[in-house]
């Protein structure tokens, strides 16, 4: 079973915190999920959690890591702000000022796991604007970012080896 198309894009959506436990959802109306997280990180709300839904794995939800959404310039105490600007409709890409970073390897695994066609998945590192190294275009728009340098890079560097990792591997991502 192959998920998607280039023409058919993957489509992601915003759900309330679950505490990474999106079990009981119907997971019919998007192929991931981005739930919702008020953790405060230095007065900044950057954290969110991706799952795969049923569309894509056959079975449940899937909970597959924590990932990092900001845009430049966001300021702390922001609360929010990617469910501010997308509601709660299936969409295929985030804004085109906001950024995505995540140093879990479950992110990369699930998706390598659930997304078969290598285009696709190649395909949401553009849909989310997902940083996957400093030569990325992506990372040029936040490299600078009081916001990006002490929270999105809060525990980690750009340097990070599940990042280096993920980075060196985008032939299968």
């Amino acid at each position: 079973w192959v998920c998607c198309s280039l023409i058919d894009m993957l489509t992601f959506k915003i759900i309330p915190k679950c505490h990474q436990d999106a079990t009981s959802l119907k997971g019919d109306d998007a192929d991931f999920y981005i739930e919702l997280d008020a953790w405060d990180d230095y007065t900044y709300h950057v954290m969110y959690h991706l799952h795969a839904t049923k569309r894509l794995t056959k079975g449940e939800n899937v909970y597959l890591g924590y990932i990092k959404f900001m845009y430049p310039g966001q300021t702390s105490k922001e609360i929010f702000v990617l469910h501010d600007r997308m509601g709660n409709k299936p969409f295929t890409h985030v804004p085109n000022d906001f950024v995505s970073l995540t140093f879990s390897m479950g992110v990369f695994r699930g998706l390598n796991r659930y997304v078969d066609n290598l285009e696709d998945r190649k395909n949401i590192v553009d849909q989310l604007h997902l940083i996957l190294g400093k030569d990325s275009p992506y990372y040029n728009m936040v490299a600078n970012d009081p916001c990006f340098v002490n929270v999105m890079l809060r525990d980690s560097t750009m340097e990070n080896f599940d990042l280096k990792k993920a980075e060196t591997r985008e032939k299968t991502l």
